[in-house]
C-alpha cells in the first residue's frame, strides 16, 4: 500500500492537463482526498487484519471466473438436484431437490402443493442438462415418467432471445414443453416450466413462471445445513455466497443503466 501522501501526489498528476474546470478544483479535491484517505487507509488495513482468520469474501467460483458463467450455473444446479451418486457426487440423494420443490412450490401451478413435495420422493426421477427439442434446447430437465415434468431454462445476464421471426424463446420452449409432457405421459398439472433469472425477469410466455436466483440461494444455504459431508457444506456455502453477490451486482448494474436514461 502507497504511503498517504505519494497517493496525493499521483493524484495532483493526473489532474494536470485536463480541463480548467478540473484544474481550478484541484485544490479543493486534494483537500477532500486527504481528509478520507487516511480514514479510508485505517479501515482498510482493520478490515484486512481482521479477514486473515475468516477470509470471508473467498470464494472458489469467483476466483475460477466461473461465476457469470450460465453453462456452469446450470451444470452446478443439475448437480444439487441430481440424486444419482454418479452424478450428484454430494451423495445426499435427493435432498436438494426436495429443498428446491420446498422452496419453489408456491409458484408452481398444480393441484395441491402436497403434489409438487411428492416429485422428489419418485425414485426414477431423472436430471438432464441441455435437452433438445424439436424447436429448442434447456438448459434443464428434471422429470419422471408418467409422473412429473421441470424445464428449466437458465439466465444470468443474458435477456429472452428471439430469432430472426422475432419469435420469443420461451414461446418455442413452451411448445417443446408440450411435446415432452405428452411423449413422458405426465398429467398437464403435474408439467411445470421455470425462467431462472438474476432480476426476476418475466418469461414472454407464461408457460414459464419466473424465479429468482436468490432463491436458488436460498436452498443452498438449507442444503448446507442438513447436508453431512463437510465438504460439501463449504462448497454449498461457496455457492449461494456467490449467486447472492451476482443478484446485488446485477441490480446495481441496472439502477445505473436506468439513471442513464
Amino acid at each position: 500500500m502507497a504511503d498517504p501522501s505519494e497517493l496525493i501526489r499521483r493524484f495532483n498528476l493526473l489532474l494536470k492537463g485536463h480541463t480548467s474546470i478540473y484544474e481550478a478544483e484541484s485544490a479543493r479535491l486534494t483537500n477532500v482526498v486527504k481528509g478520507i484517505l487516511p480514514r479510508f487507509l485505517k479501515v482498510r488495513n482493520e478490515w484486512a487484519e481482521a479477514q486473515r482468520k475468516t477470509a470471508e469474501d473467498f470464494n472458489l467460483l469467483e476466483i475460477m471466473g466461473l461465476d457469470c458463467n450460465e453453462v456452469c450455473h446450470s451444470r452446478l444446479l443439475a448437480w444439487l438436484l441430481d440424486r444419482r451418486i454418479e452424478i450428484g457426487t454430494h451423495a445426499q440423494g435427493n435432498l436438494g431437490f426436495r429443498l428446491f420443490l420446498e422452496e419453489i412450490a408456491g409458484e408452481l401451478q398444480t393441484s395441491s402443493r402436497k403434489c409438487v413435495l411428492a416429485y422428489a420422493d419418485e425414485p426414477e426421477y431423472w436430471v438432464r442438462r441441455e435437452y433438445s427439442g424439436d424447436e429448442s434446447r434447456i438448459d434443464l430437465e428434471i422429470a419422471a415418467r408418467g409422473q412429473f415434468l421441470i424445464h428449466v431454462e437458465n439466465k444470468i445476464h443474458a435477456s429472452e432471445a428471439g430469432e430472426a421471426t422475432d419469435q420469443a424463446q420461451t414461446d418455442r420452449e413452451a411448445r417443446d414443453l408440450e411435446t415432452r409432457r405428452i411423449e413422458l405421459a405426465v398429467p398437464k398439472s403435474n408439467c411445470h416450466g421455470i425462467f431462472l433469472t438474476l432480476n426476476w425477469g418475466k418469461a414472454t410466455n407464461n408457460r414459464f413462471r419466473s424465479i429468482g436466483w436468490v432463491r436458488i440461494a436460498n436452498v443452498l444455504e438449507r442444503f448446507a445445513l442438513e447436508a453431512e459431508p463437510a465438504e460439501v457444506t463449504v462448497f454449498a456455502r461457496h455457492y449461494a455466497r456467490a449467486v447472492r453477490k451476482l443478484g446485488v451486482l446485477d441490480r446495481a448494474e441496472v439502477e445505473a443503466e436506468n439513471a442513464d436514461l
